[in-house]
């Protein structure tokens, strides 16, 4: 009787393990979905200080009616901030074709600029001392089309005003500082010698054009 209590009971013992080890096999868990922590939860964008934020409205370059009292240049004839140099409608072709500028409000200045004269430089490719053609070549060209002093500020492509035609907008100087190259164009402002917003003119000697 002893030795058949034990072998029902060593039967017993093993019965239960087999059957553990095949529970197991069907029943073990996805590694693979444990095998990798779980994904962080995106930042929480932190929100915009406006003291950092690209706002024309308060700088020298909105030429609108609306803009700070400090500025030497302006126009009443318009609110609109952006027409001065962009455009939704009827843009430049030249600047986007040449320049990718799309929407590029203003005609490109057709003068022809002497470059800086830095020969050691191997960077830098203006090194002309006489007037070059075409040049600069880059975004340069864009910032020229105001700064140079040959285009007033207000002749623009397509002007405010929903199609309908309009001479160029008048500019009027509060500071009494005279226009640099004709009616309506961009004040003299400090000279060339300085980096303030000024008139840059077609002598780029002093100057490093993006190009």
């Amino acid at each position: 009787m002893m030795r058949i209590y034990i072998s029902r009971k060593y039967l017993i013992i093993s019965a239960v393990i087999v059957l553990l080890f095949f529970v197991s096999l069907f029943f073990r868990p996805d590694k693979s979905s444990h095998s990798l922590p779980l994904p962080s939860p995106p930042p929480v964008p932190l929100p915009l200080v406006p003291s950092v934020l690209e706002d024309i409205r308060n700088t020298k370059h909105n030429l609108s009616s609306i803009g700070p009292s400090d500025r030497a240049v302006f126009t009443q004839q318009t609110t609109e901030i952006c027409v001065f140099c962009h455009t939704p409608h009827g843009a430049s072709t030249e600047a986007a074709s040449i320049l990718q500028a799309p929407l590029w409000n203003r005609n490109l200045s057709t003068a022809r600029y002497i470059l800086y004269d830095q020969v050691w430089s191997t960077s830098f490719e203006g090194y002309e001392t006489k007037p070059k053609p075409n040049a600069p070549t880059g975004y340069s060209r864009l910032c020229l089309s105001c700064h140079d002093g040959t285009i007033a500020l207000g002749t623009v492509i397509n002007p405010p005003g929903s199609g309908i035609y309009y001479p160029p907008l008048e500019m009027i100087y509060p500071t009494g500082e005279s226009p640099a190259g004709g009616a309506g164009t961009i004040p003299v402002g400090s000279g060339v010698s300085t980096g303030d917003t000024r008139v840059i003119g077609t002598n780029l000697q002093n100057d490093h054009p993006v190009s």
